[in-house]
C-alpha cells in the first residue's frame, strides 16, 4: 500500500550571526525540489512545503492534485488537515487562560471535570495533560478495543468525555511516565470550553485571527469544513479517497495552510506581525518549566538530530500527513 504525503512542513530556525545563509542556489533549489517530489508521481495527489529561516520563506514548492476529481492543483490557499500538528494550538489557548489567570498548569483536572477517576486520588493536573504524563489512555486505543474504526465514526468530544467517564484506572500513576496519548488534547480543548464559556472552535478561531492566521480553524463540524481541501488519498493500485466525517478536536482535525503556517513560524521566529501575546508564543517554544520530563513540552516533541536540538512534531490522519521541524541554532542547510 502507497500512501500519499499531502503536506510536509520543514522549519529552519537559525540564530542571526551574519553568516545565515538566505538565498538558495539553483542547485540547492533544484535538490530540495527532488526530495520534495520524490513522493508525488504524475497526475497524483500532492504535497506543499517551505524552509523559514530567521523569518524569511527561503524555500517554498507547490506540486500534485489538491483533488483528482476536478484536477485542482496544491496551492499556497489550499488547506490540509494537519492532524496531531494542532495540538501546539490547544497548548497555544492553554497558555493564554493562564496569562489571564484563569486556571494553574497545577491545577487537578478534576476541578473542572469532578465525574473523572473518582477512586484516583493523586492529582492529575493540566500540565500533566500537556505534556502526556496524566496516564490517561488513549481514546483511540479505547475505541479499537471496542472494535470501533474510528474513522467511521462521527465521535464528537463529549463522546469523548463519556468514554473517558468509564475509566477507572489509568495507566501508571500521574506524573512518574511518558506515554503520548490523544485523549490528553482533547481534555484540554473541553477545558478551554468550560473555563471560556465558548466553544472551542469559537475561542482558537479568534486566537488563531490575532496571530493572522484567517485559513486556520479546528473542525467540530465537518459538514461546515469551508476552502479549497487537499483531500485525502490511498494508493491500492489506483488513487482512493474517502468521505471525512470526524468531529472530535484538540488533539487534532485542524485545518490549515501552508501560507498560514509560514505566518506561524515567522512568530515563531520572533518575525512577522500579529496582535497576539509574544510573551506566550515564546513560552510556547519551551520545555514546561519544573517538569522532569524533557522530550514533550506544549504540543512540541524535543529531541536530538546529529546532535542538533530540535523541535517538531509529525502529524497523521488516515492519508493526510504533516511534519514540522524546528532547528533553533545555526546549521548548515545543504
Amino acid at each position: 500500500m502507497k500512501k500519499s504525503l499531502l503536506s510536509f512542513l520543514l522549519i529552519i530556525s537559525l540564530a542571526s550571526n551574519g553568516q545565515t545563509q538566505v538565498t538558495l542556489t539553483p542547485k540547492q533549489i533544484k535538490l530540495l525540489d527532488s526530495i520534495a517530489t520524490q513522493d508525488v508521481p504524475k497526475n497524483a495527489p500532492g504535497i506543499s512545503t517551505a524552509i523559514i529561516q530567521d523569518g524569511k520563506v527561503i524555500y517554498e514548492k507547490y506540486a500534485g492534485f489538491a483533488n483528482l476529481t476536478d484536477s485542482t492543483l496544491i496551492q499556497n490557499s489550499t488547506r490540509f488537515n494537519i492532524a496531531s500538528n494542532g495540538k501546539q494550538f490547544t497548548a497555544l489557548a492553554i497558555l493564554t487562560l493562564v496569562d489571564k489567570k484563569k486556571l494553574k498548569l497545577s491545577d487537578d483536572i478534576r476541578k473542572w471535570f469532578p465525574s473523572l477517576y473518582p477512586n484516583i486520588n493523586e492529582k492529575i493536573t493540566i500540565q500533566n495533560l500537556l505534556n502526556h504524563t496524566s496516564g490517561i489512555r488513549d481514546c483511540y486505543d479505547l475505541w479499537s478495543l471496542q472494535g470501533y474504526t474510528w474513522w467511521e465514526k462521527s465521535f464528537n468530544n463529549n463522546d469523548v468525555l463519556n468514554l473517558i467517564e468509564k475509566q477507572s484506572d489509568l495507566n501508571f500513576k500521574p506524573d512518574t511516565k511518558y506515554l503520548y496519548s490523544n485523549t490528553n488534547y482533547i481534555l484540554l480543548a473541553l477545558l478551554v470550553e468550560k473555563v471560556t464559556k465558548k466553544t472551542f472552535v469559537e475561542y482558537t478561531i479568534e486566537m488563531f485571527r490575532q496571530l493572522n492566521m484567517p485559513n486556520t480553524s479546528f473542525e467540530s463540524d465537518y459538514t461546515k469544513i469551508t476552502g479549497q481541501i487537499a483531500r485525502a488519498y490511498f494508493n491500492f493500485d489506483t488513487w482512493t479517497t474517502y468521505n471525512w466525517i470526524w468531529n472530535v478536536v484538540g488533539d487534532g482535525n485542524i485545518f490549515s495552510t501552508l501560507e498560514d503556517q509560514i505566518q506561524w513560524e515567522k512568530l515563531v521566529q520572533g518575525k512577522g506581525n500579529s496582535a497576539f501575546s509574544n510573551k506566550i508564543i515564546k513560552q510556547s517554544q519551551k520545555l514546561i518549566e519544573g517538569s522532569k520530563f524533557s522530550n514533550y513540552g506544549y504540543g512540541l516533541e524535543f529531541g536530538k538530530y546529529k546532535d542538533l536540538s530540535y523541535r517538531f512534531h509529525e502529524g497523521a490522519t488516515g492519508a493526510w500527513k504533516a511534519t514540522t521541524i524546528r532547528f533553533p541554532q545555526t546549521i548548515c542547510l545543504l
